[in-house]
């Protein structure tokens, strides 16, 4: 095996050190000062002045966002370009790790399934089963698992590994990854996509297809695509991160020829969650509590928030089918958001207000919130491109030094208010997402935040922040006794929640876009 520098220590390198054979490893770099000093795993941390110092064949940068800066570095420091591969190359091809997926892009693929209400699941070469998600708990109930293989028996043909009749998860045939499938059939046949797909039984909520770009080409992604239409509505599938001169068919990959496309993230790789059927692609919720002027563009979804039953506006209510309505006067548009969460499946969702809306700067008939003047946006498609370079659109943050969050807030409700809404929204967080607790403490002697809980986003992204916020925050305003306080001040766990977004941003490590907000009401 070669020799490697490894460059890069940070959340990729922490992500995959167990994946690394530190054998091979010659030395180890990173830009942070605080990161080369010493050794770390028994190898010597060279400052990036000093490679040269260090023997090595390859060059193999652990880091995604900066990847081109650092190889452009690297050359600049004498590397060659064809000594310089990206962690990926390094795992994926050089060591033939079959496990790129981390636990958190894991959770999102659970995710989704469990709020598509998915229960049968069609899994393309046992990678469910490889990567971890086998069992009911790690779907949060029952999913019939079935694994479809593409690899060779041992006589020259691939085989299926049809229906698991169990009821459970399960993965992998006997040629899938090692787990083996309670009962598995192997059906042969030449024509491998047409033949074997033709004996799969029913129809399946999902296909996931997580690292089938470690051994497969796009080509064949969307040849087993088409055998399997109509058989299937949404599609889970992998795709390696962008780098030069690696994995380029799938970072060409044109994903939405296969249907709706919301994409994520994540810190290993890129996940797709494709819809099938092609319904509308995005919607505003726009959320209103009095009459108003809205939008006259089916880009927006009204929504009047915290009336129950009683609806003067004559438009969509939070009270109807899953809601927590009875929750508005402590959560504000929150209401709205959940309703929206539970009760549509838009692909793309975000949430405005009545008076305050993204603004199209090249519009005019309002302010943006800085100075200039815009318009709300009328275009979806706009905003959808605006998408593609990022996780999230969010409104300009906004800076409170020298006050603190924490601070800010206590000039906005009584004291004692403060106190119980914060106690309650930390106890609760100890409880159900203590992940999040250390950066919440730290969070609120910042200084500042993005704002309004306006945000664009993709389903997958809206299922994940939404999950996590309502967990939070429906518990805390249920013990949060109102009675005492006056009507601003009964709304403190709703602007404690506000501030949320920006917490769950930066712990998942989100990229965000800010876009202006024109606001067409005093």
């Amino acid at each position: 095996m070669p020799k490697i520098l490894i460059f890069g220590l940070g959340t990729v390198f922490n992500e995959h050190v167990r994946q690394i054979n530190f054998d091979d490893v010659a030395g180890l770099s990173d830009n942070s000062i605080y990161r080369v000093r010493g050794t770390m795993y028994g190898k010597y941390c060279f400052p990036p002045d000093r490679i040269r110092e260090c023997s090595f064949d390859y060059a193999v940068i652990f880091n995604q966002a900066h990847s081109r800066e650092i190889r452009d570095q690297l050359v600049a420091l004498g590397v060659g370009p064809d000594r310089i591969v990206s962690w990926q190359h390094y795992l994926f091809r050089m060591c033939g790790r079959t496990v790129p997926m981390s636990r958190p892009c894991l959770a999102h693929v659970a995710g989704f399934v469990r709020s598509r209400g998915i229960r049968r699941v069609l899994d393309v070469e046992g990678s469910l089963a490889r990567n971890g998600l086998r069992g009911t708990e790690d779907w949060g109930g029952p999913v019939e698992l079935s694994c479809l293989s593409l690899r060779d028996a041992g006589g020259g043909e691939p085989f299926v590994a049809a229906r698991n009749p169990s009821g459970v998860a399960s993965g992998g045939g006997p040629a899938g990854g090692g787990h083996a499938l309670s009962r598995w059939t192997p059906l042969w046949g030449r024509n491998l996509y047409s033949r074997t797909v033709g004996k799969l039984e029913g129809r399946y909520g999902a296909v996931v297809c997580l690292d089938f770009f470690l051994s497969h080409r796009p080509g064949e992604l969307a040849s087993l695509i088409k055998e399997l239409e109509g058989r299937f509505r949404y599609l889970v599938v992998s795709s390696p991160f962008p780098y030069p001169d690696e994995f380029t068919e799938w970072a060409d990959f044109d994903f939405s020829s296969l249907g709706t496309v919301s994409s994520l993230s994540c810190r290993t790789v890129m996940l797709h969650f494709i819809d099938t059927a092609r319904p509308e692609g995005l919607r505003l919720v726009t959320v209103a509590h009095r009459p108003c002027r809205l939008p006259d563009s089916p880009l927006y979804l009204p929504v009047f928030a915290g009336g129950g039953s009683c609806n003067p506006l004559g438009i969509q209510g939070d009270a109807d089918g899953d809601s927590i309505s009875h929750l508005n006067p402590k959560i504000n548009e929150l209401t709205a958001l959940y309703w929206a969460w539970k009760n549509t499946d838009y692909p793309y969702l975000g949430l405005c207000h009545y008076r305050r809306y993204f603004a199209d700067v090249e519009g005019a008939g309002g302010t943006d919130g800085a100075g200039g003047t815009g318009r709300p946006f009328t275009d979806g498609g706009r905003l959808l491109d605006m998408l593609s370079g990022c996780d999230m659109l969010v409104d300009r943050a906004v800076e409170f030094w020298p006050l603190t969050i924490r601070g800010q807030l206590a000039l906005t409700v009584r004291a004692d208010a403060l106190e119980e809404g914060l106690a309650l929204v930390r106890g609760t967080i100890a409880q159900v997402q203590p992940d999040y607790l250390s950066e919440f403490d730290e969070y609120l002697d910042g200084g500042w935040m993005y704002p309004c809980n306006m945000f664009v986003t993709s389903r997958p992204l809206l299922d994940a922040y939404c999950g996590w916020l309502f967990s939070i925050i429906v518990p805390a305003a249920e013990q949060f006794d109102a009675s005492g306080y006056d009507g601003y001040s009964a709304r403190t766990i709703g602007f404690i929640a506000e501030r949320l977004l920006t917490l769950w941003v930066l712990h998942n490590g989100v990229r965000v876009r800010e876009l202006p907000v024109v606001q067409t009401e005093p």
